[in-house]
């Protein structure tokens, strides 16, 4: 899809940790300067084909409240506080509107057929057709507020306040045989992660991680505690095949309220490496084509050599930071929303390239198909052209599994 990667994130598998300035003249938010891309504006073309020009404009019936997802048609899909969720064509133009029966802060996730699935904060979870017609609706019993995750058994998997994992059929709303299954007796307020095999790691809010087979049952938990757990699990992989042989291949990453970026072994759970955070941490992880890992904090950008000897060896860290995920493009740059603009970042080096002026800080950022970069301050969404079509790339199935980070998580080849 689009560009290949060029693989520069590989190259510095021997290298020293670096600091890189930001030596691009102007301003802009989050560190350092750069060159500004189009200011705001309210002319936009769908089809121009000039990086950093304005693609794609709309505005809700109220402000955000969850990052933005989008398919491979390049249809975004937004959750408001009204509570709604609603879906604009490529050009700006509403496809639908539903209501929703509670708020929901969670972005909503796609389907293989183009169907949306949104939880609310009461444990409701609607699927919601391509057409904007409800499908079914599905009673977790406890309050979801860790985001939606595909399986490849097609299956949408969640966990809810009650520390229990719920995997549900796509197609008949149902839950799968073994669920909901306990995991501990503590919330689940981060997003899960599905494996390869199907498996399901999943942080709780006792500060453990937990492995849980297809099947329900627990494969492992690990032996640490790592305390509050803010962000994760995110997953690197370098499996080409399926089953349960292939978790020993997956490392599952976690970030801790202290800044702690953890590593653990997704065939064991036993920690692989860790390394702390220069400052705060504002976003989950990002895991790049090559393995290498990124991490955002309020003081920077910090890339990560995959855990190897005990620690996560930094490679270098550039001066950009704010308040929404990181998200990648086809050719593997870095797309970071800051206070004013949105700053891109190359991969390989840490390098500031350009920066894009977006006029305040964005909550909901993606790269998404056709090359465009959405992001959403209060009840306006904007797209940017990136200058390279195609979806976010990344290592499987971090690629497919985060709507925050790529595009959808059935269009990951």
């Amino acid at each position: 899809q689009g560009r290949a990667y060029d693989g520069g994130v590989s190259s510095l598998t021997n290298a020293v940790r670096v600091t890189v300035t930001d030596t691009t003249t102007g301003g802009g938010g989050g560190g350092g300067g750069g060159p500004i891309g189009p200011p705001p504006t309210t002319t936009f073309d769908p089809n121009c084909a000039l990086a950093g020009c304005a693609r794609f404009a709309a505005t809700a019936p109220a402000p955000l409240a969850a990052p933005l997802a989008a398919d491979a048609a390049g249809n975004v899909y937004a959750v408001t506080t009204a509570p709604s969720v609603l879906s604009w064509t490529p050009q700006g133009a509403v496809r639908w509107t539903r209501a929703l029966a509670a708020p929901s802060r969670l972005a909503p996730l796609v389907g293989t057929d183009g169907s949306v699935y949104v939880a609310v904060e009461t444990g409701r979870v609607t699927a919601i057709t391509a057409a904007g017609v409800d499908a079914w609706t599905y009673e977790a019993g406890a309050a979801v507020t860790g985001g939606l995750a595909l399986t490849p058994a097609g299956q949408v998997a969640f966990g809810d306040a009650r520390g229990r994992l719920h995997v549900v059929g796509i197609v008949s709303g149902i839950a799968s045989p073994g669920f909901p299954a306990t995991v501990s007796a503590a919330a689940i307020t981060t997003p899960v992660a599905v494996l390869r095999s199907g498996d399901i790691a999943v942080t709780s809010d006792n500060g453990v991680v937990t492995l849980m087979g297809s099947n329900g049952l627990k494969r492992w938990t690990s032996a640490e505690t790592f305390g509050a757990l803010v962000f994760g699990p995110v997953l690197s992989d370098v499996a080409t095949g399926g089953g349960f042989a292939s978790n020993a291949l997956t490392t599952v990453y976690v970030v801790n309220s202290g800044g702690r970026l953890a590593a653990l072994s997704g065939g064991t759970g036993a920690v692989l490496g860790s390394a702390i955070l220069d400052g705060s941490p504002r976003a989950a992880p990002i895991v790049g084509p090559a393995g290498a890992v990124f991490a955002l904090t309020d003081r920077s950008l910090t890339a990560y050599d995959e855990a190897a000897g005990g620690t996560l060896r930094s490679l270098w860290t550039t001066p950009v930071t704010g308040g929404a995920s990181p998200s990648f493009d086809a050719d593997g740059r870095i797309f970071v929303p800051t206070s004013a603009d949105v700053a891109v970042v190359t991969a390989s080096t840490g390098a500031v390239v350009t920066r894009y002026a977006t006029g305040a800080s964005s909550v909901a950022a993606i790269v998404a198909p056709r090359g465009t970069y959405y992001g959403a301050t209060g009840s306006t969404v904007r797209g940017l052209y990136t200058g390279v079509t195609g979806a976010g790339v990344g290592r499987w199935p971090m690629l497919g599994r985060n709507a925050r980070h790529t595009f959808r998580a059935d269009d990951a080849q």
